[in-house]
């Protein structure tokens, strides 16, 4: 079954299956409506796809560990450590 999109910066109906590379007539990307919902901005779905990724921390290797405590700083969410020290804190 066909599924319809309308594009949220011309109002245009997409029908067909999406994918990465479905542009609308008028250049926007139509995937990004999905993937970023209109009512949040895209640092802050962002930032929820970084907590998100913290719950398979233990189970990364030391480089990727790594590579999302730098992307959790640049977004300002609290790494794995930060967080661990929060609690600590709160414990005493």
């Amino acid at each position: 079954m066909a599924k319809v999109l309308i594009c949220s910066q011309c109002n245009v109906e997409f029908w067909g299956d999406l994918n990465f590379n479905s542009i609308c007539s008028c250049g926007y990307n139509l995937v990004q409506d999905i993937v970023y919902p209109k009512n949040e901005k895209k640092s802050e779905a962002l930032q929820k796809k970084v907590v998100d990724l913290y719950w398979e921390y233990d189970r990364m290797s030391s480089s990727g560990k790594e590579s999302l405590d730098d992307i959790a700083r640049l977004l300002g969410v609290p790494t794995e450590e930060e967080v661990k020290t929060m609690l600590e804190n709160n414990n005493d």
